[in-house]
């Protein structure tokens, strides 16, 4: 298992491994579960990709135009395009010698970024459109029901990026996106800009990640408690100082 930092990111392919004698898991995230005993996680580095880079023995004799498209993305993607804090010297040789096998930067971001379908963009207008803000104007949130994701025929693929829109709103240090994923589960995503700490507040609920970037499943209905869960992180924020 790689990049599931817990047992609801592994979805139903759980039930298929769990009885197995072996499972490995490596990962990046702080708090990450480990399944059973084999376990590695480097919370330092940016990515999966970078992980790998490091760990794997004599890499280069594996490497080859495939893998270094794979890792790549894998960096691409959780630095945001190279943007993040997490983006450092050390990324950029990686992905330096990742180019040097061929590969397609431009390429690979429109493939990544720009290749949205029409649905997505609906999905992002109603977002935007019911988002709101706290009182200091610091922390946005947004409530996602399932009858928007029916009215607009969009699936979980089209959640992909809305949250880093909103962040590139002015003067915020956080986002919170609470979609629900069925009638009984909702899947929180936290972002910031700031000090916020995501992984502390997607702990509150069973979650977890990074610094800047966390998320959450918890039993519910987000129309009856996603208010209720707003609240409560806006509350630990306040406590803790952090806006």
């Amino acid at each position: 298992l790689m990049d599931c930092s817990s047992r609801d990111r592994i979805g139903g392919v759980y039930d298929i491994i769990k009885n197995s004698n072996r499972i490995i898991s490596i990962d990046h995230h702080e708090g990450s579960e480990c399944f059973r005993d084999n376990c590695y996680v480097d919370t330092s580095v940016s990515s999966i990709g970078e992980l790998l880079f490091n760990v794997i023995p004599d890499i280069k004799r594996y490497m080859d135009n495939n893998l270094a498209t794979y890792l790549y993305v894998s960096i691409m993607t959780d630095t945001g395009s190279f943007a993040y804090s997490n983006t450092t010297k050390k990324v950029f040789q990686i992905a330096s010698k990742l180019i040097g096998y061929g590969i397609a930067p431009d390429y690979i971001f429109r493939m990544v970024y720009n290749n949205r379908s029409m649905k997505h963009f609906r999905l992002l207008g109603k977002a935007l459109e019911l988002l709101k803000a706290d009182p200091t104007g610091k922390i946005v949130h947004v409530l996602l029901s399932l009858s928007v994701y029916q009215e607009i025929g969009a699936v979980k693929e089209d959640n992909e990026g809305i949250l880093e829109v909103i962040r590139g709103l002015k003067n915020i240090d956080l986002v919170i996106m609470l979609r629900q994923l069925d009638k009984d589960r909702i899947k929180g995503s936290l972002r910031s800009t700031n000090f916020v700490d995501c992984h502390h507040l997607s702990k509150m609920f069973g979650g977890g990640g990074h610094f800047k970037a966390s998320g959450f499943t918890v039993n519910g209905d987000v129309d009856r408690v996603g208010n209720d869960i707003v609240r409560k992180i806006c509350e630990e924020v306040n406590r803790l100082g952090w806006i």
